[in-house]
Parts: structure tokens; sequence; C-alpha cells
């Protein structure tokens, strides 16, 4: 522990400090790596999102709950100012970053460029998620193996759930010196939320709308609501009563903890197409683990070993990091047994070094001087990061590439097109994102070179627009015209 401690140079810990949390989180953020590294490796790795959830919704609730502050404005204010400094640098650093090696080994001609480097965008402002989703995007598509900033999606459920978690303990009447009452109505908020949106998160899974469940915040807040319970019966109104102490039967403890943990394990190997049920499972153990194990017990020990307080304290700087520099990879070198232990040195000393930028922010105590304080820093640090993405999909877009380009960068991405017609990307392509024109589009779409003869139509997603070299070929044979009008991420058109 002293050697873990004086690695990590961090202040010395509050009363409050829980290190199997950080076990737990070691947990999660070592499924979600082996899970990405090679799904086969570790099929439901990707609930060690799920596990981060709840966890958040402890930890958050914890820090709210143990602080009572003048005015309500002085509550959102640190509350906000906290996070900003554990979150924000090393979020900023790693797009700025990302973005740049990504144009520099990406064509900017290819499909997938500029959605991906929008989505970095999106993630400067916490709304990645909700791109992805106006995307059309599947978590689980093989495509999206590719996306450098896929894995920024959760970062925006915990964003958003951030901007709402505070002024829910203040109209419950906490969070301000003086007032009293409010514990009993967040545990019975707390509960409803959990009901309500556990109901959003099934009622879309069963209809089929498996991405709305998968990215909308309303879907996942009964596991983030959930660990503010497990945090409410662990330690009441922030005092030092502790459930997990004062259970009927102390000696069950540390084997229900023991069965609880190696039953996480197992839902960690079941399939993706169990995910709605194993996501409900995982969530469920991680909030009784929170209420139950002990430093001292068996997991206790094994949740507090140096090795995984390491990796628990550094786990969002290596959320942060591993994705990135693995579908780097995977557009460079490529992701195999030759190129894996490079690729984890890498992903080791990017965590590093991103994690001594997390502590020198967050621990760090503003000066007299301007640019020091919170909210002229910060600000300032999210302007220049979003210039340098936006240039990049825009004034820059291809200058830092380093490959080989026979055609120039035009004004749109991957240009398609049939000679001699209006029928190209610029006019018959939408971005989903895009608003939906109310005047006819298709005029300049269909060509209508031989009257009489039938006209082919090629309506839906990029495969549509994909497929217009072929309806080039086909208007020269003299058969057909041809039209087309392509949406990306919208496989149904509207024939309104």
């Amino acid at each position: 522990m002293h050697v873990f401690n004086r690695f990590l140079a961090v202040p010395k810990r509050s009363p409050a400090y829980r290190p199997e949390i950080d076990g737990l989180r070691a947990v999660a953020v070592v499924a979600v790596l082996i899970n990405h590294l090679n799904q086969r490796f570790l099929p439901g790795g990707f609930l060690g999102v799920d596990i981060f959830f709840v966890i958040s919704g402890y930890v958050v609730t914890s820090s709210l709950m143990a602080r009572e502050d003048s005015s309500r404005w002085q509550f959102l204010a640190r509350f906000y100012g906290r996070r900003v400094r554990r979150l924000l640098p090393a979020l900023v650093v790693n797009i700025a970053v990302v973005s740049i090696l990504f144009s520099l080994f990406a064509s900017p001609l290819d499909d997938f460029y500029a959605p991906i480097m929008r989505t970095g965008t999106a993630a400067i402002f916490g709304v990645s998620n909700l791109y992805l989703l106006k995307q059309g995007t599947s978590y689980f598509a093989g495509d999206n193996q590719f996306n450098i900033f896929m894995h920024t999606w959760s970062l925006g459920v915990e964003e958003q759930f951030y901007l709402v978690w505070p002024a829910i303990l203040l109209l419950c009447g906490l969070g301000v010196a003086g007032a009293a009452g409010g514990l009993r109505r967040l545990k019975i908020v707390s509960l409803l939320l959990v009901a309500v949106s556990l109901a959003l998160y099934v009622g879309l899974s069963l209809k089929g709308q498996s991405e709305r469940a998968f990215f909308l915040t309303p879907a996942h807040f009964w596991e983030l609501a959930a660990g503010c319970g497990a945090y409410l019966l662990h330690r009441g109104g922030g005092s030092a009563r502790d459930l997990g102490r004062k259970l009927a039967f102390p000696g069950l403890r540390g084997p229900l903890s023991l069965m609880l943990l190696l039953a996480m394990v197992g839902l960690l190997l079941l399939p993706e197409s169990w995910r709605l049920a194993t996501t409900m499972a995982v969530a469920a153990i991680t909030a009784v683990l929170l209420i139950l194990v002990q430093p001292t017990s068996g997991v206790g020990r094994l949740l507090c070993h140096p090795v995984s307080l390491t990796l628990g304290a550094m786990s969002y700087s290596l959320y942060l990091w591993h994705w990135p520099l693995i579908v780097l990879a995977r557009w460079t070198i490529g992701l195999t047994a030759l190129t894996l232990l490079p690729v984890l040195a890498l992903i080791a000393l990017c965590t590093i070094l991103s994690y001594r930028i997390e502590r020198l922010f967050r621990y760090s105590r503003p000066t007299g001087h301007g640019l020091n304080r919170t909210w002229v820093l910060y600000p300032v640090m999210t302007v220049l990061v979003s210039a340098v993405s936006l240039a990049l999909q825009g004034p820059l877009m291809g200058r830092l590439y380093a490959g080989q380009r026979s055609h120039g960068v035009g004004g749109s991405v991957n240009m398609k097109r049939i000679e001699g017609t209006t029928v190209d990307t610029v006019h018959c392509f939408q971005e989903p994102t895009h608003p939906v024109t109310k005047v006819n589009v298709l005029r300049p779409c269909i060509v209508d070179a031989f009257p009489g003869r039938p006209t082919l139509f090629f309506v839906g997603d990029s495969h549509a627009h994909m497929l217009i070299p072929l309806g080039g070929k086909l208007l020269a044979s003299g058969r057909y015209n041809v039209a087309f009008l392509a949406r990306g991420g919208c496989p149904v058109p509207d024939f309104s």
C-alpha cells in the first residue's frame, strides 16, 4: 500500500474513501479492455461500462452528500468545478492528440473520416452518444471497430447525468447548510428513477430499438440511480452508519461477496445476444457489492491489492486511451499476435502520461492568475481543442495525411458521380444529421436520358450512395434511366 500511494502521489485520502471501489473499477476497465482487444476472449466485457455507471452513481452521490455549502449556487459551482478538473484536461488532450494521429493515417477521402472526426468534436461537449444515435450507429456493428471515438459515448451519458443529479439533490432539500428532511425524499426519488428508467430501457430493448436503449442517458439513469441507492443504504446520510457491517448475519457477508464477484465474472463470459439480461444482472450485482464488500474481507483484500488499486485509480485514463490506440492499430499495422504486445505497451505509456495530467489539474490549487481559474482555463482549453478538431475537418482536412493521395480533397468526402449528370454525392447524399428538406431534392438526382424507358430508383442509406457508379453503367447501357437519393444511417426511406 505504501508503494502504491507513493506511485500515485495523491493527497491524503478522505475518511470516506473506499479502496475496494477502485478495485471494482479495475475489474470493469480490464473487462472492457479485453473485450475491445478481441470480443471472443470476453464476449460480455462491454458490461464493464455498466459497472462504471453504478460506481459513478455511488461516488458522485457520496461526494455531493459529504458537502453542505452556504448556497445552491456555491453547491453547484463547486461540484462542477471538481468534475471539470477531474475529467476535462485528460479528455481534451486525448481528443486533440488522437484527432491529429487519425488525420495522419486515415484518408480524408474515406467515408469514415468525417463521421469519426465529428464524433470527437461531439465528445468534447459531452454529446457523442447523441451524435452516434443520430447517425444511426450500432455500438456492436463491425464498422464501428474503426471509429476511434466510439468509446466516448459512455462519457456523454455520465456528463449528462452530472447535469441533472445535483439539481435533484437540491430539489430534495440536500446540499445546503441548514436543510433538513431531504434524505427520505432522495430515497423515494431514486427508487422512482430506477423504476421509470429501467422500464424505458427494457421497453426500448424489447421493441427492437436497441440503439436508443444503448445510447440514451434516460435509458441508463437506472444504473446511476442504483449506485445512489447503494450509497444511501451503505452510508445513509453520510454518517458512520454502514449497512454492510450491520447485517443480521455478518458471517455470510464474505462468502456472499465472493459468490457475487464470481457471478459478475461469469456474466462477462456470456454472449452479447444476452445483453438485456446480463446488463440488469451486472448492475444489480455491482450495487450489492458496493454495500457488502469490506476492505478487510477476502474479496475486499483482493480488490485492495496494489495492482487492483493502481488500475482502478488510472481507470479513466486507461479507458480514454485504450480504444483509440487499438483502433489506430487496426487502421495501420493491424491487431495481431505480433503487434499485441507493442500496442499494450503503448496503451500503458499513454495511460501513465494521461494520469499525470489528471493529477496535475485535479489536485493543484488554483492561483490568483486568471488563466489558472477553473472557469477561464477550462473553457479556453475546450475552445482550442474544438478549433483543432474542426480545422482537421475543414481547412486542414487532408493536409496531415501521410499516405498517397491520388485525388485532391474536394468539397465532399469520397465523391461518387455519374459523369455528365447532376447525380453525385453533393446533390444526392445527405448526412443523417442534416435537416430533412421540404423541397423536392430528388429532381437533380433523376436522369431521364431515355424517354419511355423505365427508371430504376436507388433509395436508402449509404449503401444506395455507393451504387452510383453502377447506376452510371446502367445508364450507359441505354436501357434504363436512373435516380439516386441516399441518407446515411437511415435504411428505411420516407415515401410520404
